[in-house]
């Protein structure tokens, strides 16, 4: 009787397990009311009952959201990338401020020129490109540890200004081939996070040592990455205590850092001695043949964003999403159709 029980037990549990799978759902955003989209933004998304935890939405090509978006669910958004040189009117577009409030949300190829905040733990932000994306909005707030920022294009990515007082609230972050270029630090005040793989440049002109490519990162793990500096080229690190710097390629001399670990010098910012510089936007931060970040990362791999488990995508075009490579409309036949070729490819990585 009992083994009978633990069966029955067991098939029910199966069966509860395949239903919450089965009801997971999709839905469309797109804010142009002529197309008929389920809603109109994430916002009335998550004001919907029917919009559940484990749900996808997909932001419609074109679309744009101009006004403040809060997601408060465990969803997945995913847009059609940006740079979109195939084509450019089909970006998905945020340019409010976006908060992503729920653990284990996932948003990917969207192009967020509003301000990003991550309110969670669990948060991964993925092919997008962003402007600032602040790891808590407030230091004094729920901890939003272990996020996941990957293969972004982005100006950079922020903690608070004391990580070391705060080690409960934005630990674990996970920076990783990504490209961050801003006039202001790129990346700072991180207790705990893992970089690697990415290119971080500190594009301004202050001459302040604290104004570097990382500031004030405690306890962190900071490999395979290309650091450069615009101005005062040798000043790459400020306040970087606790952490494990190896296998990076920085504008700096090897006696400016000569106690932290194993990292290849340039001693100076020209771009030019490592990437190829060809093509527009993210295209031209491919290594060049004698970079050299080629081979240098840990295990032989290249240093970088292309480098890595984890290879930067040129326009940030997720997983599986269809984009037409070649198009070609005919002249006008006597029957008046039009003949129209289009070559369609997927994105495989």
């Amino acid at each position: 009787m009992k083994t009978i029980v633990t069966k029955t037990l067991a098939v029910m549990a199966l069966l509860s397990l395949t239903a919450t799978a089965s009801t997971a759902r999709s839905w469309r955003i797109n804010n142009d009311v002529t197309k008929k989209a389920d809603f109109t933004d994430l916002n009335a998304a998550m004001s919907s009952a029917d919009v559940m935890a484990g749900d996808t939405l997909y932001m419609d090509p074109g679309c744009n959201l101009s006004s403040k978006q809060t997601v408060n669910k465990r969803v997945t958004i995913v847009g059609s990338g940006y740079f979109r040189n195939d084509a450019p009117h089909r970006l998905v577009t945020i340019s409010g401020k976006l908060y992503l409030t729920a653990q284990h949300i996932k948003v990917e190829g969207i192009a967020i020129t509003g301000t990003t905040y991550l309110c969670s733990d669990y948060i991964t932000v993925e092919r997008c490109k962003a402007g600032n994306i602040y790891i808590n909005e407030n230091w004094n707030t729920a901890a939003a540890q272990f996020a996941t920022i990957r293969q972004c294009y982005a100006t950079g990515v922020h903690g608070g200004s004391s990580p070391s007082n705060y080690p409960n609230k934005t630990s674990f972050a996970t920076i990783e081939n990504c490209i961050l270029i801003s006039s202001n630090t790129p990346v700072s005040s991180l207790y705990s996070p893992t970089i690697r793989n990415c290119y971080l440049k500190y594009s301004g002109t202050s001459t302040s040592a604290s104004v570097a490519s990382l500031s004030s990162i405690d306890n962190a793990s900071i490999t395979n990455n290309i650091i450069l500096r615009n101005s005062v080229p040798s000043n790459v690190l400020y306040d970087v205590s606790n952490s494990v710097i190896s296998n990076n390629v920085m504008s700096c001399t090897e006696t400016t850092y000569s106690d932290i670990g194993e990292n290849r010098y340039l001693d100076s910012a020209d771009e030019s001695l490592v990437f190829a510089l060809e093509g527009i936007n993210d295209q031209r931060y491919q290594l060049k043949a004698d970079s050299p970040a080629k081979g240098y990362a840990t295990e032989g791999g290249d240093c970088g964003p292309f480098g890595g488990l984890y290879p930067y995508v040129i326009g940030g075009k997720p997983k599986g999403y269809p984009y037409y490579t070649k198009a070609v409309i005919g002249t006008r036949a006597e029957d008046g159709k039009v003949s129209v070729s289009l070559n369609i490819k997927m994105q495989d990585e």
